[in-house]
C-alpha cells in the first residue's frame, strides 16, 4: 500500500546494510537490447564476479536490430540465440523469464506443455531443400537438411535446419489462398502476412500471404535421359500401372503413341503392342516387364521411382523429378501437357478469355505441377470442379498473358498441343499484360509514406513527380502492383523498396481458414533465417526459445485457475522440468506463499503448518 509504520521504517533499516553487502545487483532499465546487456554483463563479470544472471522477462528485451515491419517474433529468436552465446563466453547460468501463448488458457487442461513453445505443420506438408527437392516433413525427422529459406529482402537462401521432430497430435487448421494452395498447421504457426508473421489464429480473409513466385534451379541437378523424362510425362497423363494388372497406354495421339513406344524399346527393352480402340483412340500394352516377384523394365523403373501401383486420383511426381535442371522440368511439363493439357484461344469477339490448364483428379499432382511451374516464375491457380460422386477434378490454370507467354517460351508444346500453342501464341501478340496480378499488399505504402516524409516530399509533389493526377489518400488505398512500387523507389532513391520489386515472392490472397481436424503435427529449426518454405508458403521457424534453452522449467497454478479446488492443491505450485540437455525431466510440487511471493519446499511447509495447527 505504500504506508509504512516507524516499524516497517525500522526493520527495513535493519537488513539495508544485509542486502548491500550481498552481491545482488538489478538493473531497472526499460527496454535493454542485447547489446546493452553483454556490455553490462561483461562489466560487472570483471568488477564483482557474476555466476547467475536472471532476465524478467525476454519479451521486454531488445535486439538492437531492424528486422523490417515490426518483426517481433524474429526479433525473439536473435535475443534467444544471443543469450545462448552470452551465457557460454562468461560460462555462467541464464534463467530467462518468457510467457507462454494466451492459447494455452483456452484449452481444457491449463497445464503448460514443451509444445506450446512450438509451431507445428502436418505430417504431409512438403518442405523445399536447398537441392530442388520437396519432401514431406515427416521423412525429415530426426535429420538436418539443408533446406531453401528466405532472407530479409526476400531471396532465396541456402540454410541449415538444426532438426526436425515430433511433437505429437495437435489441432490443425487449413489455410487456403486464391491461387487454390492450401496449407494446414497448427493454430499458432506462423505465415509471412503483410510484410509481418502472424499466427494462423489471427489471420482473417483478405490478409496477404507471401509465397514463392520463382525457385531457383538447382545448383546440382539430376539428369535422365530425356527419352525417360518424356516417358514418365506421358505415363503420368494417360498410362494405367496398377498391380496385378497389365501395363497399358491409352492415346489418340499418334505422336504420343510414338514417343511412348520409342521410350519403352529403346530403355527398357519392352516389347508395345497396339490395339485399336473406340473411334480414334487406341490402346498400347506395355510387356517384357517381369513379375510381381521379379519386377524388370519399366515395371522396375516405376517401383523404383515409388509411382508404381497409383490410381489415377493418388498420381504424384516422384520426388527426383524436382531436382531435375530447368529444360528437363520443362520437357516433363511439355508431355504432360501432351496428355490432359488444354491451350485454348479465345475467339475475336468472344467473351472469356485465353486458357492454359492441366486437368488430374489427383490433388498430389495438381501440386507437383503448380510447384514446378514456379521454375519459369509461373503462379498457376488450382482450381477444384466436382460432378456428381466422382474424384473432384484439379485444374492447374495459367492465366494472363504474361505467365502465358512464359509457358510457351519456357515450356512449349508437344504433338497434338503444338497448333493450338500457334493460334495462342498469335493471339497474344500485342496484348498488354495486366500488371495487377502481382501486386503487393497496402501495407507496403506505410515504408512508402514514412521515406516520403523523411525526405519531405508531400503527396501533392509525388503526384507531380510521377506523373499522375492528385488524389489525396486515394493514392495508398489499394495494392500497387511492383511497377507502381519501383516507381516510387526510385523517386526515394530506395534500396529497401527495390529489393522488394526485385525479390522472389508473391503476395497471395487468403480465402479461407478452417478447423481441420487433429493430427500428428511435426516441427522444424532453422536457426540462421528463422524461415522456410512449406507447400511453397513462407513458414516461420519453430519455438527458437526451446532450442536454445538448456533446461525449460514451466510453473504452473491450478488455484489461478480453479477457485474451488480440493485444499491439499490450494497454494500448491507444480514445476514441471521439461526438458533437460544433461539431466533428468519431471515434476516438482512447491508451496507458493502469496503474501511474501515466496516459494518454500512442500514438505517442510506442510510441516510447519501442521506444527502451527496443532499449537
Amino acid at each position: 500500500t505504500g504506508r509504512l509504520s516507524d516499524d516497517d521504517f525500522s526493520k527495513i533499516g535493519a537488513v539495508m546494510d544485509d542486502l548491500n553487502s550481498m552481491k545482488i545487483y538489478i538493473d531497472d532499465s526499460i527496454g535493454n537490447s542485447i547489446a546493452e546487456l553483454k556490455a553490462k554483463a561483461r562489466r560487472l563479470k570483471m568488477e564483482s564476479g557474476l555466476d547467475f544472471l536472471v532476465i524478467d522477462y525476454l519479451q521486454l528485451m531488445s535486439s538492437g536490430t531492424f528486422f523490417g515491419q515490426a518483426n517481433r517474433v524474429q526479433e525473439i529468436s536473435e535475443i534467444s540465440r544471443a543469450l545462448k552465446s552470452l551465457a557460454r563466453d562468461l560460462s555462467i547460468t541464464i534463467l530467462a523469464l518468457s510467457q507462454l501463448s494466451r492459447a494455452v488458457e483456452m484449452r481444457p487442461s491449463k497445464i503448460p506443455q514443451l509444445s506450446d513453445l512450438r509451431e507445428c505443420v502436418t505430417g504431409d506438408t512438403r518442405v523445399l531443400l536447398a537441392d530442388g527437392s520437396m519432401v514431406e516433413v515427416r521423412k525429415l525427422e530426426g535429420k538436418t537438411p539443408e533446406v531453401l529459406s528466405v532472407d530479409e529482402k526476400g531471396g532465396f537462401v541456402k540454410a541449415l535446419a538444426e532438426t526436425v521432430w515430433k511433437v505429437g497430435e495437435k489441432p490443425v487448421y487449413a489455410v487456403k489462398l486464391a491461387s487454390g494452395r492450401v496449407i494446414r498447421a497448427t493454430e499458432n504457426h506462423r505465415l509471412l502476412a503483410d510484410f509481418d508473421w502472424c499466427e494462423i489464429g489471427k489471420l482473417k480473409v483478405g490478409d496477404r500471404i507471401a509465397i514463392t513466385h520463382k525457385i531457383p534451379e538447382p545448383e546440382n541437378s539430376v539428369r535422365w535421359p530425356d527419352l525417360r523424362v518424356a516417358l514418365l510425362g506421358q505415363l503420368i497423363g494417360d498410362g494405367s500401372y496398377l498391380n496385378h494388372q497389365p501395363m497399358r497406354y491409352t492415346t489418340a495421339s499418334e505422336e504420343n503413341s510414338q514417343i511412348v513406344k520409342e521410350a519403352c524399346e529403346a530403355e527398357f527393352g519392352c516389347e508395345v503392342k497396339r490395339y485399336k480402340g473406340r473411334r480414334t483412340w487406341h490402346q498400347l500394352l506395355i510387356s517384357g516387364n517381369g513379375n510381381r516377384w521379379k519386377p524388370a523394365g519399366v515395371n522396375k523403373w516405376l517401383r523404383d521411382l515409388g509411382i508404381f501401383g497409383q490410381r489415377s486420383h493418388q498420381k504424384q511426381l516422384p520426388e527426383a523429378v524436382f531436382r531435375f535442371s530447368n529444360e528437363q522440368v520443362a520437357l516433363l511439363l511439355r508431355h504432360l501437357w501432351a496428355t490432359d493439357g488444354t491451350i485454348f484461344t479465345r475467339k475475336a469477339g468472344s467473351k472469356g478469355s485465353h486458357r492454359i490448364h492441366y486437368s488430374t483428379n489427383s490433388p498430389k499432382l495438381a501440386g507437383d505441377v503448380s510447384a514446378l511451374l514456379l521454375r519459369f516464375g509461373i503462379v498457376a491457380r488450382i482450381e477444384k470442379v466436382r460432378k456428381g460422386n466422382y474424384h473432384p477434378n484439379h485444374m492447374i490454370v495459367v492465366t494472363g498473358a504474361a505467365d502465358q507467354r512464359k509457358f510457351l517460351k519456357y515450356v512449349g508444346t508437344f504433338g497434338p498441343k503444338k497448333e493450338s500453342a500457334a493460334k495462342l501464341e498469335k493471339a497474344l501478340k500485342g496484348v498488354i499484360a495486366d500488371t495487377n496480378v502481382d501486386t503487393f499488399p497496402e501495407k507496403i505504402f506505410e515504408k512508402i509514406q514514412y521515406l516520403m516524409q523523411v525526405k519531405g516530399i508531400s503527396q501533392r509533389q509525388m503526384a507531380l513527380l510521377r506523373g499522375t493526377e492528385y488524389g489525396g489518400a486515394s493514392h495508398f488505398a489499394f495494392a500497387p502492383s511492383r511497377i507502381v512500387v519501383k516507381d516510387y523507389a526510385q523517386i526515394l532513391q530506395s534500396e529497401e523498396l527495390e529489393s522488394y520489386c526485385n525479390n522472389d515472392l508473391f503476395w497471395d490472397k487468403v480465402v479461407n481458414i478452417s478447423y481441420d481436424g487433429v493430427e500428428e503435427v511435426f516441427d522444424l529449426s532453422v536457426p540462421d533465417t528463422s524461415c522456410w518454405i512449406a507447400e511453397n508458403v513462407v513458414s516461420h521457424n519453430s519455438g527458437a526459445i526451446e532450442q536454445d534453452a538448456d533446461v525449460v522449467l514451466m510453473m504452473y497454478r491450478e488455484d489461478y485457475y480453479e477457485e474451488d479446488i480440493e485444499s491439499g492443491k490450494k497454494g500448491v505450485t507444480d514445476l514441471f522440468i521439461r526438458k533437460h540437455r544433461n539431466g533428468p525431466i519431471g515434476h516438482v510440487e512447491m508451496a507458493f506463499k502469496k503474501e511474501q511471493m515466496k516459494f518454500l519446499d512442500i514438505e517442510k511447509n506442510r510441516k510447519i503448518e501442521d506444527y502451527a495447527k496443532a499449537y
